[in-house]
């Protein structure tokens, strides 16, 4: 805030109190805001951008597309009807991909079971990948990873396991196809946000 600076970008919701404090005190700059939104019944925040997105959507397509798996005839697609999704936290906007997920599975297939687990982190893979482990062993082929760092342990269990895998946030195929085309493999497709794409329409 004290930079020389046009625009200034504190997006998540760890950021809110604070930007609603620094923002009425910096009226000359611009603030924008993403995966959240302040509070604008409190005075001086029309110079904040707040940024919310639709991820039950996105969700719901990925929810619907494991489901397609885990009731198909995939080479690594067990009888069970069993997916699963790996949180980061237990918060609001975890929840909106959680809720979409589990709406797109029950849509392809309501007795399709969603097993859910959160790492309570969002930079602990290792326990990322011992959750997701456990939902592999409770019979999920496939799983949905919503929780930053700590979701990359569920690629780590899927390549162990050789089960399925969804990502999140950028193209995890793409991330690991040359370093690790073993894991790379296993992931199915990614759900994208396009938080790139949001803040720069919105700069």
């Amino acid at each position: 805030a004290e930079g020389d600076w046009d625009i200034i970008i504190a997006g998540t919701w760890q950021l809110q109190e604070m930007l609603e404090k620094l923002a009425p005190q910096n009226p000359d700059k611009k603030w924008i805001t993403y995966d959240t939104s302040v509070d604008y019944s409190k005075p001086g925040l029309d110079n904040v951008y707040s940024i919310l997105y639709k991820q039950n959507e996105g969700s719901f397509l990925v929810g619907a597309l494991a489901a397609i798996v885990t009731t198909s005839k995939m080479p690594l697609a067990n009888p069970q009807k069993v997916v699963g999704f790996l949180g980061g936290m237990d918060i609001n906007v975890i929840n909106d991909f959680k809720v979409g997920y589990e709406q797109g599975a029950k849509y392809i297939d309501p007795a399709v079971k969603v097993l859910v687990s959160y790492v309570g982190d969002w930079a602990d893979s290792a326990k990322g990948k011992e959750l997701m482990l456990a939902q592999y062993d409770q019979g999920a082929d496939i799983g949905f990873n919503v929780a930053g760092q700590s979701g990359l342990g569920l690629l780590d269990a899927a390549k162990e396991k050789k089960r399925y895998a969804i990502g999140v946030d950028s193209d995890q195929f793409l991330v690991f196809k040359d370093s690790d085309p073993d894991k790379a493999s296993y992931i199915v497709t990614s759900m994208l946000k396009n938080v790139g794409a949001s803040l720069f329409r919105a700069i």
